[in-house]
């Protein structure tokens, strides 16, 4: 998507979190999805489980940070998990 920027967004998983991805992590994980795609112009690449200080990565694009963060406020709404998030620059565009 032209004019759009990329972001890494790590996350922890609250109790309840945990609980709801232990029932079914596709499904946990397509409603985070749905939840971040649901603010226009947002739209996850890729999304993976990790070992470590963090729960999950996603690497998402959209128009800027403030979109993005809407989005994330949306998905955060149910107290299910806690983000960070990052700018991700390719190496190709150095």
């Amino acid at each position: 998507m032209e004019g759009t920027h990329t972001f890494l967004v790590l996350g922890k998983l609250s109790s309840k979190g945990l609980e709801k991805l232990s029932e079914s992590a596709k499904s946990f994980a397509e409603e985070v999805k749905r939840s971040l795609e649901g603010t226009e112009g947002v739209k996850v690449l890729e999304y993976c489980v990790l070992l470590g200080d963090y729960d999950w990565a996603m690497k998402v694009e959209a128009p800027n940070e403030k979109v993005l963060t809407k989005a994330l406020v949306r998905a955060n709404k149910e107290g299910l998990l806690q983000t960070v998030t990052y700018t991700a620059i390719s190496v190709e565009d150095l």
